[in-house]
């Protein structure tokens, strides 16, 4: 195991603070500053740090994946970039994000190709998001009903979506699924013309208004549903925080996207082509490495409604099902995993370790032949790293062995040519915000920290402040949240 720091990014939609779990995770915490994600992975615009020994050297993590094939993963021959599949991060939202959705690989290589500018790789950007507190996000086209509920409670916004020649009853004539509404109503919102959006801009307002009126007459009645009312509720919140008088996007967001209201230790999962916006709350987040994004609003950012028309062909029931994400766990609990079986790039596994059980016995991580990066959140733990040596692994052919044992070989010369020396934790007293590179071929045990082993935790850590449960706000005080990212050898 390697300890690693991560990238600290400072968008203004982040929280503020010490108020912010991303700067709870950081060092040296500016207090009227925002801390919008942390980052643990590869990418070129954020990559983690390897702590190489104690003295002090470091490497950023692809130049040591490079230079330190056994380190990587173990695939034959083929070519080491030191590049990563997955990102990992943990966000701390304050303010909504652009609606966006991202491309399958087919159409990333494709825009990449065509408009670099806007698309800078061919990858795919898949996502899967973790709560660690109450999150509110947008995540995939409403159903029909309940946007023809939402639309016919505010009567204003009814009226003025038909002036832009949105008719539900024309579009639900037309056949289609249960998302066949929503679905138009983002291409209409999204490609509108300057006429368009010059009536939402002498409009807004006074929908605003009116939506605040109904609000307000319904408090102490039921005359409109729990879904209208937080959909108004919404629109009022977003059209506040826009900063663009001609964006769309709020009555977007809040009439015909689904609000979900995420529960600490809910999750969903975001494909190709599913458009959603993150509100507020903190989370982990696991995605392939990739900066592919096509926004449709809400902020003031690139918007691009051609190409997000054509998306929301590929977005519908099968998609929507898939957003609501229930891992599979261990016997005992103590592990869930995260997969999405066609999904190459991430699998993310969390494990509980609880000090108030000191009878009951570590929690083990089986050995992968890939590379992880491994998080802590909650209260110190210990873990320890035991290499399985090859005669526990399963028999391979001869010709797979010989080809493997030529492949080490090779890797061995390498790294003997590698100048940098590094000095690899077999144990670790790992507090809040340790983050660690681990090998492949490397088994983990998870157990109650003992805190006479807090001075195995180097001075040099780039873990955060001592453990503070008010700072972990939805982890148990005696609890170790563990968090393991890896790719996806299922898929």
């Amino acid at each position: 195991m390697l300890k690693l720091s991560p990238a600290i990014k400072n968008y203004a939609w982040g929280v503020v603070g010490t108020d912010s779990k991303v700067a709870l995770l950081s060092k040296g915490v500016i207090e009227q500053k925002p801390y919008a994600e942390m980052w643990l992975g590869t990418h070129k615009d954020g990559c983690a740090t390897v702590h190489l020994n104690d003295a002090g050297d470091k490497i950023d993590l692809i130049n040591f994946l490079k230079e330190n094939p056994t380190w990587n993963k173990v695939s034959g021959s083929q070519e080491l970039t030191g590049q990563l599949p997955f990102l990992l991060k943990v966000l701390s939202v304050a303010q909504p994000l652009s609606i966006q959705a991202h491309p399958n690989k087919q159409l990333a290589v494709k825009l990449h190709k065509e408009q670099p500018q806007h698309f800078p790789d061919d990858n795919h950007k898949p996502e899967l998001t973790f709560a660690l507190t109450p999150f509110s996000a947008l995540a995939g086209l409403e159903i029909n009903s309940i946007a023809i509920e939402r639309l016919s409670s505010f009567e204003s916004l009814s009226e003025l979506m038909k002036t832009i020649g949105f008719c539900s009853e024309d579009i639900l004539a037309k056949g289609g699924d249960e998302y066949s509404l929503s679905r138009e109503a983002c291409r209409m919102l999204t490609a509108s013309s300057d006429e368009i959006k010059a009536k939402f801009v002498v409009s807004m307002k006074q929908l605003v208004d009116k939506a605040q009126q109904i609000l307000v007459e319904a408090k102490d009645k039921t005359t409109i549903s729990p879904n209208v009312t937080m959909s108004l509720q919404l629109f009022v919140s977003l059209c506040s925080a826009t900063s663009s008088p001609t964006d769309t996007g709020p009555v977007l967001a809040a009439f015909f996207l689904c609000h979900r209201k995420l529960s600490p230790c809910d999750a969903i999962f975001l494909s190709a082509n599913v458009p959603h916006a993150y509100l507020s709350g903190d989370c982990v987040e696991i995605m392939a490495t990739s900066d592919n994004v096509v926004r449709a609003g809400l902020t003031p950012k690139h918007c691009d409604p051609v190409i997000l028309s054509s998306m929301l062909d590929d977005c519908g029931v099968e998609q929507m099902k898939m957003i609501p994400q229930l891992p599979t766990s261990s016997p005992d609990g103590s592990v869930t995993t995260f997969f999405i079986p066609s999904i190459s790039d991430f699998c993310l596994q969390r494990a509980c370790v609880s000090a108030s059980n000191t009878s009951s016995s570590p929690v083990i991580i089986p050995m992968m032949n890939v590379p992880r990066i491994l998080l802590v959140l909650g209260r110190p733990c210990m873990i320890e790293a035991v290499h399985v040596s090859k005669s526990s692994k399963s028999q391979e052919t001869s010709h797979d062995e010989e080809i493997k044992q030529e492949h080490t070989k090779k890797e061995d010369e390498k790294e003997k040519e590698n100048p940098r020396k590094f000095n690899p934790l077999m144990k670790l007293f790992a507090e809040e915000g340790t983050a660690l590179l681990i090998q492949p071929g490397t088994q983990l045990i998870l157990s109650v920290a003992d805190p006479s082993h807090s001075q195995m935790s180097s001075s040099s850590s780039p873990s955060s402040e001592s453990f503070n449960p008010s700072h972990s706000q939805i982890i148990p005080s005696d609890c170790s949240m563990i968090f393991i990212a890896s790719e996806n050898v299922r898929a």
